[in-house]
């Protein structure tokens, strides 16, 4: 016996596994005396999904009209949406829930959608979904509001919201994350100065002032230095004139 192909070897049987999905060809050759005779074969070989109950929350900011991704950045009291897709792998799934209990500083779920369409129910309780056929996936979306100036720190507060999904013992998790920026720089994506902060006193009011003060400083001893020097003149121009009329003086009584 001889093996060749996508599997090898020299025993009747041939076993392989493999890490690619895909058509696995092999060819055997048997040989007895001057006999030989030869086959192939093929096979189809699959993926199999590694968790059979799949995740995937992402979030936008409905307040300016950004699309969905892992990370968004927003102000306070901007509206954001949240998109969470629920998959099942090989398996049929029942009684899926859904579990996003929202962070500090997001405020309650609304406007809550399965497959666009409108359902009543708690995500932070737990939302009961119901059940998967194999491959079956569902998108489940809500919108929640920031909570106002008032709650956030100057600068930059990343809020990271985590979905997960169960259903028996099988669960899953995922997470997305908004990035708040309160009167400071817009994210460093856009590096767009929102606001007026103290560094704005410190690095243009301060040094204006400072360079008022100098000048007015500066001048004002150049007018005291003008008037010292101007009496010193004064001064020395009199006792000058002083001995001149002295000089004259001794010349007429000489006479």
């Amino acid at each position: 016996y001889s093996w060749s192909g996508d599997c090898s070897g020299s025993s009747q049987n041939c076993s392989r596994t493999f890490n690619s999905a895909g058509t696995k060809t092999a060819t055997l050759t048997v040989e007895s005396g001057s006999q030989t005779r030869t086959r192939t074969c093929s096979v189809n070989v699959e993926e199999i999904d590694e968790n059979p109950l799949m995740i995937s929350k992402l979030v936008r900011n409905l307040s300016d009209g950004t699309d969905f991704s892992n990370s968004v950045t927003a102000v306070p009291g901007d509206v954001v949406s949240f998109r969470i897709a629920i998959r099942a792998g090989n398996d049929s799934l029942s009684d899926v829930v859904l579990r996003d209990i929202l962070p500090d500083k997001v405020g309650s779920p609304r406007n809550l959608k399965i497959n666009n369409n409108s359902v009543s129910g708690d995500v932070n309780a737990g939302l009961n979904i119901g059940n998967f056929s194999a491959g079956e996936e569902k998108i489940i979306t809500f919108d929640a509001n920031l909570f106002t100036t008032a709650y956030f720190s100057l600068g930059e507060t990343r809020v990271v919201n985590t979905a997960k999904a169960l259903s028996d013992d099988i669960s899953n998790t995922d997470s997305a994350e908004i990035v708040v920026v309160k009167g400071h720089v817009l994210g460093a994506a856009t590096g767009v100065v929102t606001g007026i902060g103290t560094s704005f006193l410190f690095y243009i009011v301060f040094p204006a002032l400072m360079t008022l003060l100098l000048i007015f400083i500066f001048k004002s001893h150049i007018l005291a230095f003008e008037d010292y020097f101007k009496v010193r003149r004064m001064d020395f121009a009199g006792k000058l004139l002083k001995k001149k009329i002295e000089k004259i003086r001794n010349k007429e009584f000489r006479k």
